[in-house]
């Protein structure tokens, strides 16, 4: 009998990113959007029904899976930072929780994104704009909005910076369609542009939004990234670029997936390299330790020859087993049939965060806990201070029980709490949704909230065992600390997807009793110079200047604190309007928003 192992937390110093010379690669493919056209007002068009799965409808991918190669990779027997409990501290219930689309073919793979007013979701092949409440307000076909058919794969976006929408699709004859909406209406008008991405069919496409450009990665024949002219969408300029890389020293198990960075709550300043990630598993042909792997990506629009990718760096983790079965019969539902864990895949999104003190990244996949097939979600928190490299602060693999949990999506609110939710399904449990996560001041490496149940299933799928490739959880602009989810579940006779929202209980926000309510005092003392009053923390903090688009303007570290202490920001020279002082360090993040006139 194997022994049981709990090794939760490991902390970035034990496990550091290893040292490795950066090279830098130039773009290998730039064009110009092949198509560009404005839309009516969605509002305006003819109000569509909603379908629903057929089952001679299998949606096309170029998904593969090779079996592990090396007898010898790690770990030989349970994970080593497998959370097998279920956390007792308290949990909420979702606040808003409705029925989305149910999509017209199998699997459904729903997006969708929270903004001020409004949750846009899109599944194969459809879209729907609800209020907040879950009333719907618009519901369409991808194709009416996006052009190029309905062939699928969506992901929408909420450019918060800009307060506009992003929504797109692939089409089988290797375009990318992207619309970006005029305003920040969805039901308004939008920009639709279509990019070629010349030979190989652009499958599993993933964006993110950054300050230089829209990037997006795909399951290509080359491993290849592309990035798109941001700017020039917002603003409805046809002549938006694209520019592409060739992705250095990269394997996978037959399925191409990294991630970029989505700046999704704070956006860094112009000229900060967005990041690409991507795991290793030593399991695979030519992969010598289970590591992410991280790229490092520089735009230059005016001059685009200009733009680079680096050659990858290794950070080492704990190891893992992302090898199921070589056919996809990976997670166990009644009576008999098995479907689909992606396994070779980072899930979407790998969201990216600034502090103070520090920027965060959380990402997950599915993992093996046991080498018997029972699915868990190994999570990941990395961090990085000044210009230094990103390094592991923390990471577990999530399966407290004898079901499996996959199909993850991890997100971080404000103050550093991580929420994640998943697809739960076992031997007498259907496919169902549900979430659990951690707040900031608590044990490394576990989920500290009672696992909350969104939708329970009520049938297994037996149509096909693709159940779905991936889902997505977004921030609330509104307050930064609300999530909503949207992923597949299963209903008494077809596969359905639902919206939801949460927030962790008050009293574990961080560790805001401590802290929070002593920490900042802002006074304006004329002349555009604020006077902090910081209370005692026996600590250092520090204090970082914002502009309204997330952008970092200063930065002013170290900082002492204590009774009465007063520090001065000069904002002379600042161009009138509002700016967010942020002050914080590992323990607490604070703002307050002031006025320059």
């Amino acid at each position: 009998m194997k022994k049981n192992i709990l090794l939760i937390g490991v902390l970035a110093s034990t496990l550091m990113a290893v040292g490795q010379e950066k090279e830098t690669f130039g773009s290998t493919f730039q064009t110009v959007a092949s198509s560009f056209s404005i839309t009516e007002r969605l509002s305006d068009l003819p109000e569509e029904e909603e379908q629903f799965p057929d089952p001679s409808k299998i949606m096309h991918n170029n998904l593969e899976r090779t079996e592990h190669t090396n007898p010898e990779a790690l770990p030989k027997g349970n994970d080593p930072v497998w959370q097998q409990t279920k956390a007792s501290s308290q949990n909420k219930a979702p606040i808003q929780n409705w029925q989305g689309l149910s999509g017209s073919g199998y699997p459904a793979d729903p997006s969708g994104a929270v903004g001020p007013n409004h949750y846009v979701q899109m599944v194969n092949s459809q879209y729907r704009v609800y209020d907040k409440t879950g009333t719907t307000l618009k519901t369409g076909s991808l194709g009416s909005l996006l052009g190029g058919g309905n062939d699928g794969d969506p992901i929408v976006m909420y450019d918060k910076f800009a307060d506009r929408w992003f929504l797109s699709q692939f089409d089988l004859s290797n375009n990318l369609h992207v619309a970006v909406s005029e305003t920040g209406d969805p039901t308004g008008v939008y920009y639709s542009y279509s990019f070629n991405v010349g030979s190989n069919f652009p499958d599993y496409p993933k964006y993110s939004i950054w300050s230089d450009g829209y990037y997006v990665t795909s399951n290509k024949g080359g491993n290849e990234a592309y990035v798109m002219e941001r700017d020039k969408m917002l603003a409805g300029d046809g002549s938006a670029q694209m520019i592409g890389f060739n992705v250095p020293s990269l394997s996978d198990a037959g399925f191409f997936s990294i991630l970029p960075a989505h700046a999704g709550s704070t956006l860094p300043s112009v000229g900060t390299p967005n990041q690409l990630f991507y795991f290793q598993d030593d399991g695979w042909w030519g992969v010598n330790d289970d590591v992410l792997k991280v790229w490092d990506v520089s735009v230059d629009w005016t001059t685009t020859s200009n733009s680079t990718i680096s050659s990858p760096y290794s950070i080492s983790v704990s190891p893992f087993d992302s090898s199921f079965d070589w056919q996809w019969n990976d997670i166990t539902q009644p009576g008999g049939s098995k479907l689909d864990a992606v396994p070779g895949a980072l899930m979407y999104m790998v969201n990216y965060r600034e502090f103070a003190s520090h920027n965060s990244v959380v990402m997950c996949h599915t993992v093996d806990v046991n080498g018997a097939n029972r699915a868990g979600i190994r999570w990941y928190e990395l961090r990085q201070s000044g210009g230094d490299d990103w390094a592991l602060y923390q990471e577990g693999t999530y399966a407290p029980d004898s079901d499996s949990r996959w199909l993850g999506s991890i997100n971080m609110d404000k103050y550093g709490n991580i929420a994640l939710a998943y697809c739960v399904s076992g031997s007498s449990t259907y496919p169902s949704l549900r979430y659990t996560g951690r707040y900031a001041g608590g044990t490394l490496g576990e989920m500290h909230f009672l696992e909350q149940e969104a939708v329970a299933g009520l049938g297994s799928q037996t149509v096909t065992n693709r159940w779905g490739d991936y889902a997505q959880m977004t921030i609330d602009p509104s307050d930064d600390l609300t999530f909503w989810h949207t992923g597949p579940y299963m209903s008494s006779s077809f596969p359905r997807t639902r919206v939801f929202s949460l927030s962790f209980p008050e009293s574990f926000l961080s560790i805001e009793n401590e802290y929070m309510s002593k920490t900042l005092v802002v006074a304006y003392l004329g002349d555009n110079k604020f006077n902090l009053r910081i209370g005692s923390l026996n600590e250092e903090v520090n204090i970082s200047i914002v502009n309204t688009l997330g952008q970092t303007l200063k930065k002013i570290d170290k900082v002492k604190s204590g009774e009465n202490f007063n520090h001065n920001i000069d904002l002379n020279g600042y161009s009138a309007g509002y700016y967010i002082i942020n002050v914080g360090n590992d323990n607490f993040n604070k703002a307050h928003k002031v006025w320059v006139k």
